[in-house]
């Protein structure tokens, strides 16, 4: 009998440990729990937060499009967040995106992505805490562009004086060139040259001084004779044409005295030799040739050095007018002296300054057409429509423009293009090669497109930073 009750005392010890175990599960079933949803908590913030400064940072790259409203460039970039935040939402199960906020600044330049979320907890739930509120926002702001030396190299040829969506194209040209300046000119380290071309190129009269160009004497077009000494001059009796009338007559008429009417030269450049056409080397050696042009607008405006004077270049850009055909060999050539800190255009920093301030060497080619034009012959400085010279067709042209580009850019310098209102699919392709990678290559075939590529060029040539 003992033995039994002992046995049952046992029995009976079992059982209230077996309670106690099971009043201890709950708050250890609830801590271990907890830990998941928070640990889950933490990543799911940790994921929202990376979303939030990607969309910043997408958001603050993109500039408004032409004629775009305020309300426009917020409506712009919460489409470019919501993109992000659905993103998020679908990737991450339990997860419930509950706000977005988007907020611009002008000044600074920037922009405020804010995301709001609720979690859904697995184990917390079990004490009444069913959700996570989790919040992040990131500030992304367009960051001064770094030292940059940029050439527009831009097409001025009469093609450019048509009309095109209601606007000549030379304005659109120069409205979409301002907006850029304005964009990139904020810092002295930044400095910008502009290179207009047709069938040749304007460098003014300044460097008639230097040892690599050949100025030309001035060019007589043409001759008066008079007799400005003349005395004893009177009304005398005589005829003309068989028919009494009054002669004008003088009794010494004195000696003839004739003047020569001149041209001089207005800083017209054309090309070297054929050996030449591809090349920027010795300058001194080789120099470029100066002709006298038989009408002050036969080579278009002068170019304009590289400077950080924002007003200088802006003015230049205001005072492009169109004339001539279409050489883009030219525009290359003068563009790569531009960029490059040697004679004949020194206004360029050096490699080693760009690099060290982490900037670069750009150009951007504008062009409305073909190559219309090649060189005359392999000695002559000018240039003609191609029949008319000895390589017949575009194909020499054509060649030796997609050569100075490789040349171009194999010198560290970035090409850009933009090719205006051009549909021809091989000069699509001509710039498209042209320009560093593909996506340096822009097709407008609108005047709103027109400014919306040079935007997009401004964009690529700016830094976009995440603010702390």
């Amino acid at each position: 009998m003992l033995v039994k009750c002992l046995q049952f005392l046992r029995r009976g010890e079992r059982g209230n440990v077996a309670v106690s175990v099971a009043l201890l599960m709950m708050p250890m079933v609830v801590i271990a729990g907890g830990a998941v949803d928070i640990g889950r908590a933490y990543m799911l913030r940790a994921t929202m937060q990376a979303a939030a400064d990607s969309a910043a940072l997408a958001a603050a790259a993109r500039l408004p499009t032409a004629s775009e409203t305020a309300g426009q460039t917020q409506s712009a970039m919460t489409e470019i967040a919501t993109s992000h935040y659905d993103a998020l939402a679908a990737a991450n199960e339990g997860l419930t995106l509950t706000a977005m906020t988007v907020t611009p600044t002008t000044s600074p330049s920037s922009v405020t992505i804010g995301f709001q979320g609720q979690m859904q907890t697995a184990f917390l739930k079990l004490i009444g805490l069913e959700s996570f509120d989790l919040e992040v926002s990131a500030k992304a702001l367009r960051a001064e562009p770094a030292a940059l030396n940029l050439a527009l190299v831009l097409d001025i040829t009469d093609s450019m004086n048509n009309s095109l969506n209601g606007k000549k194209k030379v304005t659109a040209m120069k409205e979409a060139a301002h907006t850029l300046l304005d964009t990139v000119m904020t810092t002295p380290t930044v400095k910008v040259g502009v290179l207009p071309f047709l069938h040749y190129i304007n460098i003014g009269t300044a460097y008639s001084g230097k040892n690599w160009v050949k100025v030309p004497s001035p060019t007589v077009t043409s001759t008066n004779c008079s007799y400005p000494n003349a005395t004893g001059c009177s009304y005398q009796p005589g005829t003309c044409d068989g028919v009494p009338c009054q002669v004008w007559s003088c009794t010494d008429p004195g000696p003839l005295v004739c003047t020569s009417q001149y041209r001089y030269w207005t800083g017209c450049i054309g090309v070297r030799p054929q050996a030449y056409h591809g090349s920027i080397t010795d300058p001194v050696t080789v120099p470029y040739s100066g002709f006298v042009s038989s009408f002050d607008t036969a080579c278009g405006p002068s170019l304009q050095p590289l400077s950080n004077d924002i007003t200088q270049v802006r003015a230049a850009v205001t005072g492009l007018y169109t004339a001539g055909n279409t050489y883009i060999p030219g525009g290359l050539v003068w563009g790569w002296n531009m960029l490059t800190p040697d004679e004949p255009l020194t206004e360029a920093d050096s490699t080693a300054n760009l690099e060290g301030k982490g900037g670069n060497r750009v150009m951007v080619l504008m062009t409305d057409g073909v190559n219309s034009n090649s060189p005359q012959n392999a000695t002559s400085i000018f240039t003609l429509p191609h029949a008319s010279t000895t390589y017949a067709n575009s194909t020499y042209t054509n060649n030796l423009t997609s050569s100075l580009c490789t040349a171009i850019k194999q010198q560290g310098i970035i090409i850009y293009t933009v090719l205006f209102d051009e549909p021809n699919t091989a000069m699509q392709t001509l710039m498209q090669n042209c320009a560093s990678s593909p996506d340096k290559a822009f097709v407008a075939l609108s005047t709103t497109s027109l400014m919306d590529a040079f935007r997009a060029i401004a964009v690529r040539l700016q830094q976009v930073k995440l603010l702390e």
